[in-house]
């Protein structure tokens, strides 16, 4: 999202198908139409359509070259050391992001008597007419809440109304794989090796004829260090290894006891929203995205709004290379569903700052000067008459991407803002399961490792 739009969320949180096996649809020609087809005609015909009967449907090319790309591209297991020197490393990339973002905000608003405005709407988006013309479409959300998955189905909804005839793919940061034997793409109902955070919005891409892929792995694994084991989380194409070994306490047991799991699931999370883990998700999302991207007409990214609108250079589509592209990021005005209290919250951050985990200073300079620079000539056109109906704008810019600053041609992209009311309901009544932060983990209970003599 251009920087300007990113004061606008300070100013309102302060919001064709695939030929399927055993379709066959040459049929016998009419009297009259017979008369004049010869019979290399006919021949010719069923030779094409029983060439479509053995040819790979889009779906399985896309998952062979998903396979192709972890053959070629395994994961790595990093040691607790090397995961702090990566994410060091990270945070300082992030952190020069800011600061490129802010010059970039800069150069484009150089009047300083000149105000900045926003036109705002206190309607319901046409996102038929919002999202006509882009083939990449871009959903970032605040997690946890009822209101966003719902507006998510009617994007969805809307772009099949779009393209009835397009063969469209949700790539979503909710639906998680736990075993590496599976492929990350899916078609509903998944096998029950997979996690769905939000199964409403799946239950309708199912509904839309929309393949799924898992963009998130939530994996268990180990790393043996002479007689020491550590268990390791998947981040990316990375397996990062916890900082302390197994506790013998454990290791006598045939099964790992649920507190100690729990301690496991706490640090594949926090290693996941590390400045690292972040960073790594995305590269590791946009692999999977131009992987596939060939065999689908449309691709839809369903993520967290830290994915798709925190710096351009860390962006996921930064990654996933110039393109026009729409960006919609969803702000709720209820408070999300976590089960943790504030006070557990903040002491998990806490500790995951002290163990270099967290950085939680990153970027509040840069967001400071925006504030004191911009937010005294920010003006928003429209107001939010109505609190049942969302309150959105939008904008369309062209620019040189940084992944290609020899292009001449700028691509073009448009973003989207929308808050959105707590009581905006469900599509068709839809059933919401509630989501949650800490996972289950029927499948995660590995026995204890044998170690190696």
């Amino acid at each position: 999202m251009k920087p300007v739009y990113r004061l606008v969320c300070i100013f309102l949180l302060a919001s064709g198908l695939p030929v399927q096996a055993g379709q066959f649809s040459a049929s016998a020609p009419s009297e009259k139409e017979g008369a004049g087809v010869s019979r290399r005609q006919l021949e010719n015909r069923i030779s094409a359509e029983l060439q479509k009967q053995t040819t790979p449907s889009n779906f399985e090319q896309a998952q062979r070259q998903l396979a192709l790309l972890l053959q070629n591209a395994p994961a790595e297991t990093i040691s607790w050391e090397e995961y702090q020197t990566l994410n060091k490393s990270a945070a300082e990339r992030t952190e020069v992001a800011y600061h490129l973002d802010l010059e970039t905000l800069k150069q484009s608003t150089q009047r300083e008597d000149q105000p900045l405005v926003i036109t705002m709407h206190n309607s319901f988006p046409n996102y038929k007419e919002l999202l006509k013309g882009f083939r990449y479409i871009y959903v970032g959300e605040e997690h946890y809440t009822k209101t966003l998955p719902a507006e998510m189905i009617r994007i969805m909804q809307a772009v099949r109304q779009l393209y009835p005839d397009k063969r469209i793919l949700l790539a979503s940061e909710f639906v998680k794989r736990l075993r590496e034997e599976d492929s990350p793409l899916i078609k509903l109902p998944h096998s029950e090796f997979f996690i769905s955070i939000y199964p409403q919005v799946n239950r309708e891409a199912k509904r839309l004829n929309m393949d799924v892929l898992a963009l998130d792995d939530f994996q268990l694994s180990f790393r043996q260090e002479d007689k020491d084991v550590f268990l390791t989380a998947k981040c990316g194409r990375y397996w990062v290894s916890q900082q302390h070994k197994i506790p013998e306490s454990e290791m006598k047991n045939e099964f790992f006891s649920p507190s100690f799991l729990n301690d496991w699931e706490d640090f594949s999370f926090l290693v996941s929203i590390s400045p690292f883990g972040v960073l790594e998700r995305n590269r590791q999302w946009a692999r999977y995205i131009n992987a596939v991207k060939p065999f689908y007409d449309i691709i839809i990214l369903y993520a967290g709004y830290g994915h798709i609108d925190d710096t351009q250079m860390n962006d996921i589509q930064h990654f996933v290379g110039p393109h026009d592209f729409v960006s919609i990021t969803l702000l709720p005005t209820e408070e999300g569903q976590i089960p943790l209290s504030p006070e557990e919250r903040s002491a998990m951050f806490s500790q995951a700052e002290k163990e270099g985990i967290l950085y939680s200073q990153l970027g509040q300079d840069v967001d400071q000067k925006k504030q004191e620079l911009f937010m005294p000539r920010l003006q928003i056109k429209g107001s939010w008459d109505n609190p049942n109906k969302p309150f959105w704008g939008y904008e369309t810019v062209e620019e040189a991407p940084l992944t290609d600053a020899e292009k001449k041609t700028p691509f073009s992209h448009r973003n989207i803002l929308i808050a959105l009311p707590p009581t905006t309901p469900l599509p068709e009544d839809l059933p919401l399961t509630p989501p949650f932060l800490k996972l289950p983990v029927p499948h995660l209970k590995p026995p204890v490792p044998s170690l190696k003599k």
